[in-house]
């Protein structure tokens, strides 16, 4: 029930596949919670040197300055149902320090920014991306 927009370019990434499912489907997951059904979510993931950078940016509620500064303690949870038609209900506060371990795990990073009322932007570094990578160049299959 949102407007999503996923944009990829060819390449590979050295990583867990189902880690990095988790880590995007989690963020995904907290956009749509905090984003009314006429929002716009927005999934990228575009080199940065070496490294994959994933973005999962939305125009939902954002989070007030102590609540970002909060974000990644377990059991911390902000407001929840703040934008017109986003979802009410309640929440462990353990995702986002999930995705920060399984990020750091790959040896990346995440950073969050938030603006109240504006949205919230999920922008995480992951290292050993090798663009081009995939059937256009057989080079570099098994990598």
């Amino acid at each position: 029930d949102r407007d999503f927009v996923v944009e990829a370019g060819p390449g590979r990434i050295r990583a867990d596949p189902a880690r990095l499912d988790q880590i995007v489907r989690n963020l995904v997951a907290n956009a749509v919670a905090h984003t009314g059904a006429d929002g716009r979510i927005s999934v990228s993931f575009a080199p940065v040197g070496d490294h994959l950078r994933i973005e999962v940016r939305d125009n939902g509620s954002g989070m007030a300055p102590e609540v970002l500064e909060r974000a990644f303690d377990r059991f911390a949870r902000g407001p929840r149902g703040d934008a017109p038609g986003a979802r009410i209900g309640g929440s462990s506060g353990l995702g986002l320090p999930l995705v920060r371990t399984l990020v750091h795990a790959h040896g990346g990073t995440i950073r969050l920014d938030s603006v109240p009322g504006e949205g919230t932007s999920a922008m995480i570094d992951v290292p050993g991306y090798r663009p081009g990578c995939g059937p256009d160049h057989p080079g570099d299959a098994g990598s």
